[in-house]
């Protein structure tokens, strides 16, 4: 019997890629996917697209939400074993559900994810950049990092991103990083498996994920850190908590020098940097030897201004 893998599509102002999308998913060699797209408002010329494949697909149409009621939407009527979230700016490689439906089986558990390797294209489809492969698999036994892979690149158990709560609509940012980390955190292990998953579209237009840089964003992903934190509270061998704690801290450092160079210049951006250093100290700092030092010496606010200055002399 076919296993049955859905695959879940938001859409919002899509219509130059989402036919090129939708077929990649529908060409899948061997495997016959439930295509779920959901339409999340959109307002270009989606509609036309939509309508030419509503025959071989489930088509959902909702008031404008964002990205992680849309996915939501998708994954509460998703009724396959397995679950890929894909943007409809982006496309699968061919072969790419049959191959991960193979590795994930292997495990012989369902508390695993599988993801596998990523290629950044241009708008004439020309590969400008090839992920590496991340650090999470080892983490557990205090190895590793929190590196945890982009939106598309793993294939899940649907039921273990249900267990999860699904995306979190608060986060205009990092959606997909959040979902993983609440789904590492509730028993998931995030396994690497060589193989190109998909395509990554870097274009001028909007994606289904906002890029907001306000004071919002920021606040919103320290409060998530603050949850992870919480759960990491709770991990019983001591080695492996004091990593996470690590690993998380140096994250929260890297959220605030992005803050600033966003121009975000908030009471936000010391809480990001005080919640960093009460983890770990002098730890928690990332960047070159240099930086640290300027930044032990002005403060991580005066030293990202003094790089932003060298730089445009």
């Amino acid at each position: 019997m076919q296993l049955k893998i859905s695959v879940v599509i938001p859409c919002y102002n899509n219509e130059a890629h989402l036919e090129r999308c939708i077929d990649s998913v529908l060409g899948q060699i061997s495997v016959e996917p439930e295509v779920i797209i959901v339409d999340d408002g959109s307002q270009d010329d989606s509609e036309r697209v939509l309508n030419h494949f509503e025959s071989s697909c489930t088509v959902v149409r909702q008031r404008n939400g964002g990205a992680c009621r849309a996915r939501n939407a998708g994954l509460e009527m998703a009724q396959g074993e397995f679950v890929k979230f894909l943007d409809a700016d982006d496309y699968l490689a061919p072969g790419a559900l049959e191959r991960q439906v193979s590795q994930l089986r292997s495990f012989e558990r369902n508390d695993v994810s599988v993801y596998g390797d990523v290629d950044w294209i241009d708008a004439s489809g020309d590969v400008v950049s090839q992920s590496k492969r991340l650090g999470c698999d080892d983490l557990r036994s205090g190895e590793g990092s929190l590196a945890l892979p982009l939106t598309s690149a793993p294939l899940h158990y649907t039921d273990q991103v249900r267990r999860a709560g699904g995306f979190d609509p608060r986060l205009p940012r990092a959606q997909e990083f959040d979902l993983h980390m609440r789904m590492w955190f509730a028993g998931t292990d995030f396994m690497y498996r060589p193989g190109l998953v998909y395509y990554y579209q870097q274009h001028d237009g909007p994606r289904v994920s906002s890029q907001d840089k306000n004071e919002a964003t920021y606040q919103a992903r320290l409060e998530a850190y603050r949850r992870y934190l919480l759960a990491a509270n709770e991990i019983a061998d001591p080695c492996v908590k004091e990593k996470v704690r690590l690993e998380l801290a140096r994250a929260l450092w890297s959220l605030g020098r992005l803050a600033l160079r966003s121009g975000v210049r908030k009471p936000v951006v010391d809480e990001i940097f005080a919640e960093s250093r009460n983890i770990s100290g002098r730890g928690a700092m990332t960047g070159s030897g240099a930086y640290r030092l300027l930044s032990l010496a002005v403060g991580p606010r005066k030293s990202e201004a003094l790089i932003s200055l060298l730089k445009r002399i």
